[in-house]
């Protein structure tokens, strides 16, 4: 009685524990998809305690966590391949929506925003042009709908493939030194960038982006209130959004535009940058054997 209602002062923090309150799931899925699953032991038990949890409404305190602004929950805490099996007020997880590259993408933003002795007044002069320069490169890159970053960044360091590249940008921006052909990648193409980067606490630069970029986009208010007008539920999942939806096909589809419109006008408006936004369809595959037997 005391979770269903209780309050945390925050709009935005009593908007998700909205969503976790009224989250639940049938036993018999669980089962199934545990069963079937090609979990690791350890990751059908992290599923099974979080789902316990969500059954028990037995949820941690909410917060925007200092170190990186988000907000950590149990349902962004469950598999991502786990959370087709949960309800919102009857509404079934449907879908979800994330920013491409979030990180990565604003690295330059995150850069050119620090102190202007910083960037500005260097031991070799003055390099705001170049800077900024190197800054409008960046954006075009990453921004590109029809260009994949992580393609490029896989040939240009010649990685096996995608995913390679994508820990490589994510890993080197928290400090990892895992990667050096795209550090050396990097300081060739945006010497400039790299040169500022190098006088930054480097393994706070994930965090510090989070902390700016990322909140204002996906904790915004105003992205909640998109979502009730749309009669549909979200739940931030850091660099994205859950959708909760009773929607299917274009009008779902119509719906998640809405969403990343709304994402993208915030990034344009706060920051200058178009982010890319990316929805996906989730699938149930624990029922998917059972569908075709009904067929």
């Amino acid at each position: 009685r005391k979770v269903m209602s209780k309050t945390y002062g925050d709009s935005v923090l009593d908007y998700v524990h909205d969503g976790l309150k009224h989250l639940s799931f049938e036993y018999d899925a669980a089962e199934r998809a545990i069963a079937k699953s090609t979990w690791s032991d350890a990751q059908k038990n992290h599923v099974s305690h979080l789902l316990r949890s969500i059954a028990r409404k037995s949820f941690d305190e909410l917060e925007f966590k200092a170190a990186d602004g988000r907000i950590h929950h149990e349902e962004v805490r469950l598999k991502s391949d786990a959370r087709f099996l949960l309800n919102y007020k009857g509404m079934p997880y449907k879908a979800a929506l994330d920013i491409r590259c979030c990180h990565p993408t604003f690295f330059s933003s995150y850069l050119t925003s620090l102190p202007l002795s910083l960037h500005y007044l260097t031991e070799k002069g003055d390099k705001s042009s170049v800077l900024e320069r190197e800054h409008k490169d960046w954006v075009c890159l990453f921004c590109d709908p029809d260009t994949d970053p992580k393609e490029v960044v896989r040939k240009a360091c010649r990685f096996p493939d995608v995913e390679t590249a994508k820990a490589a940008m994510n890993q080197s921006l928290n400090g990892s030194k895992r990667f050096p052909k795209y550090l050396a990648w990097l300081e060739r193409r945006f010497p400039t960038l790299f040169e500022v980067w190098q006088k930054t606490d480097v393994k706070d630069t994930g965090n510090a982006i989070a902390r700016k970029n990322e909140h204002a986009m996906i904790l915004d208010a105003g992205l909640n209130e998109r979502a009730e007008s749309l009669g549909i539920k979200i739940l931030p999942e850091h660099d994205g959004v859950g959708v909760f939806a009773d929607h299917v096909g274009m009008e779902l589809q119509s719906k998640l535009d809405s969403l990343a419109s709304y994402i993208q006008s915030v990034a344009v408006n706060r920051f200058g940058v178009s982010v890319v936004v990316r929805s996906k369809l989730v699938f149930d595959w624990a029922s998917a054997d059972l569908l075709l037997e009904m067929q």
